[in-house]
């Protein structure tokens, strides 16, 4: 949920790094909305940090060193160090693949500001206290809250939306009220800015699984076998603290997905039920209109190849795949 606590934590991280080279992404600490700066010549030393010094030299010596050991072992490197290598890999590719997503799809500051807007109404219609401030004045500042960007802060405006249309859909079953057209359209509303990102969001969740997937098995499989293996216990204990980590990630942001399509599923299911009561011809012209709606679906694929529809059934599937994988590993 976009509380005063999450807007501070992002705030204050643009303003520590806003001594390190730019981003094009910034924020709007008054609007409490991000900003995006098309002018990529002004950014070239954020472009070399990403993708020259962290994809390049530390990616490129991960992969030579993990390489260059499955073709000539070297004395002294085990498997410990090869897991390592591994694991640090794949983070650097995580990193970067969420930076390149945000240069790609340069809308998406857009379409989480209009997913903003959308819950700050519905947050007035429902009687709360929450408003829009309209200053125009923002600044660009270093940081990588792209991940924060891209799913954490769109993922709870949606799902407390769906929360703000589902309390109302239940309140008029409650109430024996009347189904008005008005929350109708703010679900239409809601349900074209997830049709317009669905296409993005399908990227970065197919990205998120399959990195998701290999650091949890790998985080699993080396926090078992290095046990006892004489390593420092501060060092030791990056890996379990980093298997959890990773399995937090997952099980807050599936669910988040999962939520939007259960949700507005129940929201159009007490809404036609609703819409029984309504009388005269403006009955018929309700039910036509929430006979054609769907619910509220987001997928997990790369350029309108879609793998997974995530629902319910996807995330007791990966938690599958993370203890099947890391069973039959050796």
């Amino acid at each position: 949920m976009p509380t005063e606590l999450i807007f501070c934590v992002v705030d204050k991280s643009f303003r520590i790094n806003k001594y390190l080279c730019k981003t094009p992404l910034g924020w709007n600490s008054k609007k409490k909305r991000f900003t995006y700066d098309k002018r990529y010549v002004k950014f070239v030393w954020w472009y070399f940090s990403i993708f020259m010094v962290l994809f390049g030299i530390n990616g490129g010596s991960c992969a030579y060193v993990v390489y260059g050991h499955l073709i000539s072992p070297r004395p002294g490197f085990n498997l410990g160090h090869v897991a390592q290598y591994t694991i640090a890999g794949l983070i650097v590719m995580l990193v970067t693949g969420i930076a390149l997503s945000a240069l790609i799809f340069d809308h998406s500051a857009t379409l989480v500001n209009r997913e903003l807007e959308m819950y700050e109404e519905l947050v007035t219609l429902e009687g709360g206290d929450e408003r829009a401030i309209l200053q125009r004045q923002g600044k660009k500042s270093r940081t990588l809250p792209f991940l924060v960007l891209a799913l954490a802060i769109p993922a709870q405006v949606a799902i407390k939306s769906i929360n703000i249309l589902l309390s109302h859909a239940k309140q008029i079953l409650k109430e024996q009220s009347k189904v008005t057209l008005d929350w109708i359209h703010h679900y239409k509303r809601l349900q074209v800015i997830s049709a317009v990102a669905v296409r993005h969001l399908s990227y970065l969740a197919l990205g998120l699984m399959v990195f998701g997937l290999q650091l949890s098995v790998g985080f699993n499989f080396t926090t078992i076998r290095f046990l006892g293996y004489g390593i420092n216990p501060m060092h030791y204990a990056i890996f379990p603290f980093c298997a959890l980590l990773t399995m937090a990630a997952i099980q807050m942001l599936l669910p988040a997905a999962v939520g939007i399509n259960t949700k507005s599923a129940e929201f159009l299911t007490l809404m036609k039920i609703g819409a029984t009561r309504v009388e005269g011809g403006k009955k018929k012209y309700i039910t036509r209109i929430l006979k054609a709606m769907r619910d509220i679906k987001l997928y997990a694929g790369v350029d309108d190849t879609y793998f997974f529809n995530l629902d319910k059934t996807v995330q007791v599937a990966l938690l599958i795949c993370v203890v099947a994988v890391f069973l039959v590993m050796p």
